[in-house]
């Protein structure tokens, strides 16, 4: 678990690249995430505010996947 005022100096640890599917997931989960992009680098993320740890998807594949909404209601 990462301490949030030494994220810069210990990112290396808690760093985690995801696949497109587990970054949406995560985006609906309880976590409670705040946006941390990267966008120069074509990256999209999130930081968990409870743990510090840094999860990054790259853009292009994050826009290759579709997101469906359940119309059953």
């Amino acid at each position: 678990m990462c301490a949030l005022p030494e994220i810069e100096s210990r990112q290396a640890k808690c760093h985690k690249r995801l696949s497109a599917e587990q970054f949406v997931a995560m985006l609906v989960s309880r976590r409670r995430l705040a946006r941390f992009d990267k966008r120069g680098s074509g990256l999209r993320g999130v930081r968990d505010l409870d743990t510090g740890e840094l999860f990054e998807v790259e853009e292009r594949k994050l826009a290759s996947i579709e997101v469906c909404a359940d119309r059953t209601r």
